[in-house]
């Protein structure tokens, strides 16, 4: 067994570890039910509106306009959910604070899994 080939899998190439890191503004929030499924309900929309918008306009977004596209696409939708709760749950919005625009770093990261799993000809695609 090669050590950096194994370092390489459990620390750059870790899926298991990126999937965490995308998750920690849910652990981070989540001291009541409520705010719990209030952040999760909203990362799973943000993340399904920004991966659709991302796959129906994947062929236009080329080159170095890829990365600042999906980027863009992420945030438009987190705003999209942080000013849906700050208008009609104020106090969920208070509560969950800046956690909200963070949803966009988590499109990011699975966009960039995603890229990296596509391009590394990984067997689960």
């Amino acid at each position: 067994m090669k050590i950096p080939s194994f370092s390489r899998g459990v620390i750059k190439d870790n899926a298991v570890l990126g999937i965490a890191l995308g998750l920690c503004p849910v652990l981070a929030v989540t001291r009541t039910m409520s705010e719990g499924l209030a952040i999760g309900l909203a990362m799973v929309v943000v993340m399904f509106f920004g991966n659709l918008t991302g796959g129906f306009f994947r062929k236009y977004a080329v080159g170095g306009f890829k990365l600042p596209f999906f980027l863009l696409t992420a945030a438009l939708y987190a705003s999209l959910a942080e000013t849906y709760f700050r208008f009609y749950h104020q106090v969920l919005y208070q509560n969950l604070g800046i956690f909200l625009p963070l949803l966009a770093v988590n499109c990011l990261v699975a966009w960039r899994m995603d890229e990296s799993a596509g391009s590394s000809g990984s067997p689960v695609r």
